[in-house]
């Protein structure tokens, strides 16, 4: 196991009516700027909670933040923020708002425009504070300083990470989720369940408690998708899967272990070219990337097939078998498996690996080694069929 340090700020409140909590969790005497994706925060209850937990209270609302936000969209929230002089944000929503509001909460304060920020990785001191109330859950933004952002000017996806933007709360309330349609919920089990084996999912090492958490999430999270998948959904259902989300990506899976987020860096670039949703590239990707590399992670890959799927056999079946049987949880959510249904063109492939590179994501891989000749054939032998 690598030395490391572990430590998430995050207050999170976990189960049926911890909504009721908010009032008292957003600090008083603050200007508060809330931030909504639209129509889900009223279908939700959650736009209702809010504004009763804010009576009395000064804030602002912005709404219709859209899945895989940009910085252009961030831009006019910003201003808004410093021209009300904003102390607090509260996010109200699932990842594509929190990401969102944790990029807002670093730019107002910012000397720097926001495509600096964005693409140069630039971490202004003193980010206003966020707090964050989950109404689509998968991602774990409400426990990481991590916002997935796009550039609409260059077309690119980027990571932008900055400790002091992880929310001081979170609260994860089934009842927020209660209204999802199924679809969304089946994406966010598929994110999650990628989070886990992206770090998890690389090669054997004696990081048994890292290992056992993982598997003990990718379990859970199976369990959450049978549900789904039975129609089957309670309280207790969304409340597993709020819970096994936020610790699939809170840092305490990936502490002192080796990571491969080859998928999620090759999907935001999907995302960024066609506008794929979030969790469907990730479902396109993974299976062509763990295929290719099936060589370098079939003997972790076998070991998840003993431990989660419960598989016997020679190891090297088992591992083949386990592939399977993750892309077929994939197709039983109701999600795409098949990367060659998008007809990727050279010219697309070409642009894929340009953003890449671009993104400064030249060797990817648990060993950083598959570079960018790799991931482009691999992509045109994927598109092929």
């Amino acid at each position: 196991m690598r030395p490391f340090e572990y430590h998430v700020p995050t207050r999170l409140l976990v189960g049926s009516g911890q909504l009721e909590a908010l009032s008292s969790l957003v600090p008083g005497g603050k200007k508060i700027l809330c931030i909504y994706a639209g129509a889900s925060a009223q279908a939700s209850g959650a736009l209702d909670a809010v504004r009763a937990a804010l009576s009395g209270r000064e804030y602002i609302e912005h709404f219709g933040v859209r899945a895989n936000p940009t910085i252009e969209d961030a831009d006019p929230i910003t201003e808004s923020a410093r021209s009300f002089g904003a102390e607090f944000i509260l996010a109200v929503g699932g990842g594509s708002v929190i990401d969102l509001a944790k990029f807002v909460a670093a730019t107002v304060r910012a000397e720097e425009d926001s495509f600096t920020l964005l693409t140069r990785g630039k971490k202004p001191e003193s980010p206003l504070p966020v707090g964050a109330v989950v109404t689509r859950a998968g991602t774990g933004s409400e426990s990481n300083g991590i916002a997935a952002m796009s550039s609409a000017r260059t077309a690119q996806k980027l990571v932008y990470i900055h400790p002091g933007t992880v929310p001081r709360f979170a609260i994860l309330d089934p009842a927020l989720l209660r209204s999802l349609p199924r679809p969304a919920l089946a994406r966010g089990i598929a994110d999650a369940f990628v989070h886990v084996l992206e770090q998890t999912a690389t090669y054997p090492t004696e990081d048994i408690v890292q290992q056992h958490l993982a598997e003990a999430l990718l379990k859970s999270l199976l369990s959450v998708g049978e549900e789904l998948i039975r129609d089957q959904v309670k309280d207790s259902t969304l409340t597993n899967f709020l819970w096994a989300s936020s610790l699939a990506q809170g840092g305490l899976v990936s502490t002192g272990t080796p990571e491969d987020w080859a998928t999620h860096f090759i999907g935001h670039e999907l995302t960024a070219l066609l506008g794929i949703e979030h969790a469907d590239t990730l479902t396109y990707v993974l299976p062509v990337v763990y295929q290719a590399r099936f060589e370098k992670k079939k003997e972790r890959l076998a070991q998840l097939g003993a431990r989660v799927f419960e598989l016997q056999g020679e190891p090297e079946e088992v591992a083949q078998l386990t592939l399977a049987r993750i892309v077929s949880f994939f197709r039983d959510l109701g999600l795409p498996t098949k990367l060659h249904e998008l007809s990727l063109t050279d010219a697309q492939i070409q642009r894929i690996v340009a953003g890449l590179k671009s993104a400064r994501r030249l060797r990817l891989g648990e060993r950083l080694d598959l570079g960018l000749p790799e991931i482009e054939a691999l992509l045109r032998a994927a598109s092929r069929g």
